[in-house]
């Protein structure tokens, strides 16, 4: 099964326990980076199968945090697709190279970008704060999904290369139970 999103989330956990500072509560490491995960090489529908399988093995029910978190996602998806369309209708151009699709909100996700060059994608996305155990894992796979979604949806050309960096200010996790929060 594929599981490259967990594979880091993993990785980046391990990290915390070893480098992180205690922080409220929390255990933390500042300036983590997934820097350039290839899209184009994943199978998504593998991928959240074993985000799921992840969440069932730590007894995390996601119901919750699914049905908050896809709140912020379909937020955020909308402003970046405006974005484009706006950039795209203002400028009387078809120039899917601007650097302009750019959506910023104070969310824990609080900045995303798309840029295209001829036959490859990337999306940037800036998180200024999250919990790596509960909530990163669906978020890292939004990511991927909103790159793909708005490639398909807003007419780009097709992208045969897609890739993913996120930076993160505070990736923690808190130092009680996982279940208990």
């Amino acid at each position: 099964m594929s599981k490259v999103i967990i594979d880091k989330i993993q990785e980046i956990t391990e990290s915390i326990k070893k480098d992180g500072k205690e922080v409220n509560g929390t255990k933390e490491l500042t300036g983590v980076v997934v820097s350039k995960l290839d899209v184009s090489k994943m199978d998504l529908i593998k991928e959240e199968n074993a985000v799921r399988d992840y969440y069932s093995k730590l007894n995390i029910n996601t119901q919750a945090i699914r049905s908050l978190e896809h709140n912020l996602y379909e937020f955020i998806y909308r402003g970046l697709r405006q974005a484009v369309e706006q950039t795209l209708y203002f400028d009387k151009t078809q120039d899917y190279t601007s650097r302009r699709f750019v959506f910023s909100t104070t969310d824990c996700i609080s900045h995303v970008q798309i840029l295209y060059r001829p036959g490859q994608a990337e999306l940037f996305m800036y998180v200024r704060s999250t919990d790596v155990v509960k909530l990163f894992p669906w978020d890292m796979l939004f990511a991927c999904k909103l790159l793909n979604r708005v490639l398909l949806e807003s007419g780009f050309p097709e992208a045969k290369k897609r890739f993913v960096t996120i930076m993160v200010a505070s990736a923690h996790f808190y130092l009680k139970p996982a279940a208990m929060y």
